[in-house]
């Protein structure tokens, strides 16, 4: 993607990772409004499976992020870092936002709190990898000079 700025490239980053986050965050928070029947009761065996599911998905996606993460410190080109960045962020988020959905889906299936517990702290933890303009200097190990370039990008 071609960006002006790195306003422009933040506003772009963020807009599509809201929309991440906002689609399972919409479902849950519908589906504690209408309260639907659960639809399987007593199944202690599904609880367990949603949330290891959500936490091992979480885990898998934090953990091929920083592999190919690691693999972008050697790009010598700023912008060719960057747009590698956008893209695997945008992948991460969508990982994460798997994981939301599936701890919904089984708050639909079996209206235990508990997964909703769950899911407002896999939603923290996606607040707390947001991709800030520090946090991505950071993430990309940039130089000083780098991370000023790119924080003064216009």
């Amino acid at each position: 993607m071609n960006h002006q700025s790195a306003g422009q490239y933040l506003y772009t980053l963020y807009a599509i990772l809201f929309a991440f986050v906002l689609e399972p965050l919409t479902f849950i928070t519908l589906l504690h409004y209408l309260k639907p029947e659960p639809l399987l009761t007593g199944n202690v065996f599904m609880k367990w499976f949603f949330a290891t599911i959500a936490i091992a998905s979480v885990i898998l996606i934090e953990y091929l992020y920083r592999i190919l993460l690691g693999k972008y410190h050697t790009i010598v080109s700023l912008l060719e870092k960057l747009s590698k960045y956008f893209r695997l962020t945008i992948v991460r988020f969508a990982g994460l936002s798997f994981s939301l959905n599936l701890l919904a889906v089984g708050y639909l299936l079996l209206q235990d709190n508990r997964l909703t517990y769950l899911f407002v702290l896999i939603l923290l933890y996606a607040a707390l990898r947001w991709p800030t303009s520090s946090a991505i200097c950071k993430d990309l190990k940039l130089s000083r000079n780098e991370c000023e370039a790119f924080q003064n990008w216009k």
